[in-house]
């Protein structure tokens, strides 16, 4: 069996903090104008007005971004990304005065109603705190300047668990979804396939695999082909208990390790293990697997 993992990709724009901003501007003038129609909420008539001043706001962002001037980029920047910023704190105490509303209307309201405004109510929290949470990231990193930790990070509203993951790989150095791990036998079957904890990476990944692939099958691998960082952590001990052959080719700079068979069938079972990438492509093209269509890990 060969294995190796790809990055499946979440159905996101590319995220900036602008662009993040404006996304919970936008989603929460459309919750408070939708339940403005269920109960008698002022202060959303003009709403679309409202989303289109944000888009304004952000496209004088763009703009800047665009600028070839670099030297004086960095000021206008800021003085581009206060308005949005104050904009969206307002937008914010606005919605938040009218959720505040909500709970007196909802004991007067019909039953179908009052369980209609709940579901808008519960969606409308959650986009409250997180356009909050990126007001006061983007005036942290743009008017504060200060250096955001990885761990901070939201790279998008609507799939927070999104993770960024730096493959370094040419056309895509940067993708953003979640590693999926899959398991190809010799006659081309996919035996197991997984998504991969956040931060967990292909070097942490191989004994505890041929470990649930030796539970769930009942059996021994006799030849697998493990992925090519892999052989960091597996050790002949571990290794020796799970499967009789095995092969695993290092990071660069550090020799093979190959037990049993030596470097000639090392060699063989490295061009073999190549293969996997045709079964990576035909997950990805004609099963529709390169996007995750649904929410959530």
């Amino acid at each position: 069996m060969r294995t190796d993992s790809y990055v499946m990709k979440k159905n996101i724009h590319y995220p900036t903090d602008a662009n993040l901003l404006l996304d919970g501007i936008r989603k929460i003038i459309h919750l408070c104008a939708a339940l403005a129609n269920l109960v008698p909420l002022s202060g959303w008539r003009q709403h679309a007005y409202l989303i289109t001043k944000a888009r304004r706001m952000k496209r004088a962002i763009d703009k800047v971004v665009r600028s070839k001037d670099k030297e004086s980029a960095a000021g206008r920047l800021q003085d581009s990304y206060r308005p949005l910023i104050d904009y969206a704190q307002r937008i914010v105490e606005r919605a938040l005065d009218s959720y505040a509303q909500l709970k007196a209307f909802n004991m007067l309201a019909p039953p179908q109603v009052g369980r209609l405004s709940e579901a808008l109510r519960s969606e409308l929290q959650y986009f409250l705190g997180a356009t909050e949470y990126m007001i006061d990231l983007a005036a942290r990193r743009v008017l504060e300047e200060q250096k955001i930790p990885h761990a901070e990070k939201v790279f998008s509203l609507f799939e927070p668990d999104t993770e960024l993951i730096n493959r370094g790989k040419v056309p895509y150095p940067i993708e953003f979804g979640h590693r999926v791990l899959m398991v190809e036998d010799s006659a081309g079957f996919i035996l197991k396939a997984r998504v991969m904890e956040p931060g967990q990476t292909d070097e942490k990944t191989p004994v505890a695999l041929m470990r649930s692939y030796r539970d769930g099958f009942k059996a021994k691998s006799r030849r697998p082909a493990l992925i090519r960082a892999s052989g960091v952590r597996i050790t002949c001990k571990s290794s020796a208990l799970l499967c009789p052959w095995w092969c695993c080719p290092r990071r660069a700079g550090a020799p093979p390790r190959c037990r049993a068979g030596g470097l000639q069938a090392f060699g063989k079972m490295r061009k073999w293990h190549a293969g996997v990438e045709a079964a990576i492509h035909a997950l990805q093209a004609g099963n529709g697997l390169g996007y995750a269509g649904d929410k959530g890990q």
